[in-house]
């Protein structure tokens, strides 16, 4: 097994205006033959609009939209000084089940062209150079690849690979957390459903909303992590978000291995009442979330007295 570590993982769907057409290199690339994992998602390379491609033997990152927000990266095109700025977001901003791949109706060719790009690419602070040993930076149907290897450090790079023969190639952020390591839970109730994920051994809650044909979920994650909200695009179609005052993270209090008497997710016309840790005497909730389904927007969060959890009662915080 070869290990590949700290490498920048990023996507950016550039114009046509970025690619020259007069200095450009062009390549010879191929689809890999083997498996290619995303934190844990399998890539549907065959069907994929912007693939993982192979040169000279060294697998290529597509720097997409997509890819990089499911890997945590902010990507900025600075039109003035044609640059790719790339910064790395305080947490992972993906949905685990929900790893957008643009597919094509028509399978891949097995060998394309790729061209070199005529402009930089800027990590943090450090520029990316157009060759990193071997193997230059690549433009592959407008998008820009990145080689993974391990001749360039990467500046604050929060990555890491690694191939194997069983497996294929696995590429990850470390911190990130995956959907197999959490407890599904669905509530259903009229016009809509709450799938929740927990992990009682870090405290972390995952809420996906469903509403009347609309969508949005919570990312409630534990001590010194913001806690917030994103509503999706379906909502928000230019990527605007909501969060939750960072206030919330003094309600969050440790986990605990076991709890008893569990609570679940309450709801009654529009208001969903939702129970956010679960450690005080065994009961499910020391602090609730009240969120207005039909607008999707939290209304409020309270932190729960002793003598709110050992009674408690989620009709009480309806009105």
């Amino acid at each position: 097994m070869k290990k590949y570590k700290n490498l920048f993982l990023i996507l950016l769907i550039l114009p046509l205006t970025l690619i020259s057409k007069t200095n450009a290199k062009s390549v010879d690339v191929h689809l890999p033959t083997f498996n290619i994992y995303v934190n844990e998602v399998k890539v549907e390379n065959d069907y994929k609009k912007y693939p993982f491609i192979v040169y000279k033997g060294i697998t290529y990152f597509p720097l997409t939209y997509d890819d990089s927000k499911f890997m945590g990266w902010n990507l900025k095109w600075m039109q003035k000084t044609r640059e790719l700025h790339v910064v790395s977001t305080e947490q992972v901003n993906y949905q685990w089940e929900d790893y957008k791949q643009v597919k094509v109706k028509t399978k891949n060719k097995k060998i394309m062209k790729a061209k070199t790009p005529e402009f930089k690419i800027k990590f943090g602070d450090e520029y990316l150079p157009k060759t990193i040993g071997k193997y230059p930076v690549l433009v592959y149907n407008h998008v820009t690849y990145i080689p993974l290897v391990s001749d360039y450090n990467y500046e604050d790079s929060c990555m890491s690979y690694e191939f194997s023969k069983e497996k294929g190639l696995e590429i990850t952020r470390p911190e990130s957390l995956h959907l197999s390591a959490f407890k599904k839970n669905t509530f259903n109730f009229d016009n809509g459903s709450i799938t929740y994920y927990e992990n009682a051994n870090i405290q972390i809650y995952y809420l996906d909303i469903s509403y009347k044909g609309r969508e949005a979920n919570v990312n409630c994650r534990g001590e010194n992590v913001n806690l917030g909200v994103e509503l999706t695009e379906k909502l928000y179609p230019n990527n605007q978000g909501a969060n939750i005052p960072s206030l919330i993270n003094k309600f969050w209090s440790e986990p605990k291995k076991e709890v008893a008497n569990k609570v679940d997710i309450f709801v009654k016309d529009n208001i969903a009442i939702i129970p956010l840790a679960q450690d005080i005497d065994g009961k499910a909730v020391n602090s609730v979330v009240k969120i207005d389904m039909d607008e999707l927007k939290i209304l409020s969060v309270k932190k729960l007295t002793k003598e709110e959890v050992l009674n408690y009662n989620p009709e009480k915080y309806l009105n």
